[in-house]
């Protein structure tokens, strides 16, 4: 974490359908961030996952951030982007002329948008979210399967076409978010690939990463309001081996990873 917080590279905000959260807002997310020692979050739009097209959903979380004005966690926006729809490369060169600078990440739902790594056009989004100096973030599951209502839209997440895919852009930094934890052995040697720690559990969840990952590709992920955000921080501890690792994966934001990737 940093002197005053942690820094979570994914939340959303909005509304999603299969639980009782009801409607989040920037302020509402704060407010639970904050409870969790966040001070700064990456933010994606619940409402784009379901909708046909991402970009209305996208608009309203980026003025829904600008309305709220002075708020305990600073919001950082990821749009999503739907590769499948003939229009994204010209939605993303809306966003980025709109908000120059504004967007550090742009995430991509294959599980919900029902593309894959040899659907016409993925690889050519990653590379061109890349090239905006944003960074792709691919988003392999919003829930657990087992916890999906019977004819729920989300497909199952194929780790090892993904890795094959991802391994041949090796300059192209990329987020896979979502991963479970018998999943991280398939991206270990794609040194362009951090993870998050959203869906990874285990009874000591940061050894067990680091036994397979270094701490450098590691990042703090809540995936709330879906996620109690306690539960994520609690897997970085504050003490014991692991205490000072836990700190620097805590203070990592989204770009510092692609600055020291770029470095190395």
């Amino acid at each position: 974490m940093t002197d005053s917080g942690y820094v979570d590279v994914s939340t959303w905000a909005g509304t999603w359908p299969f639980d009782l959260n009801g409607w989040v807002s920037p302020a509402r997310l704060a407010a639970r961030l904050e409870a969790a020692g966040i001070v700064e979050a990456i933010v994606s739009p619940l409402d784009a996952v379901l909708a046909p097209d991402p970009m209305p959903a996208n608009r309203a979380l980026l003025a829904a951030i600008e309305e709220a004005g002075d708020l305990p966690v600073r919001f950082r926006p990821a749009p999503v982007i739907n590769p499948v729809l003939a229009t994204w490369l010209e939605d993303l060169a809306g966003l980025a002329d709109r908000w120059p600078g504004a967007i550090p990440a742009v995430r991509l739902l294959p599980t919900w948008h029902d593309w894959g790594p040899d659907t016409p056009g993925a690889g050519e989004c990653v590379e061109a979210v890349s090239r905006l100096d944003m960074t792709p973030i691919v988003q392999a599951r919003m829930v657990d399967e087992r916890a999906l209502p019977p004819g729920a839209g989300q497909s199952a997440f194929d780790i090892d076409a993904t890795a094959r895919w991802l391994a041949t852009m090796p300059d192209v930094p990329v987020v896979l978010a979502g991963l479970y934890r018998n999943e991280l052995p398939d991206v270990a040697a794609l040194e362009n690939l951090a993870v998050d720690l959203s869906f990874v559990e285990s009874e000591d969840t940061l050894a067990t990463v680091l036994e397979i990952l270094p701490w450098q590709r590691v990042l703090l992920g809540t995936h709330a309001p879906l996620h109690e955000p306690l539960a994520s921080v609690a897997k970085l501890p504050e003490a014991g081996p692991d205490a000072s690792v836990a700190r620097l994966i805590g203070a990592a934001s989204v770009g510092a990873w692609v600055d020291g990737h770029r470095r190395s």
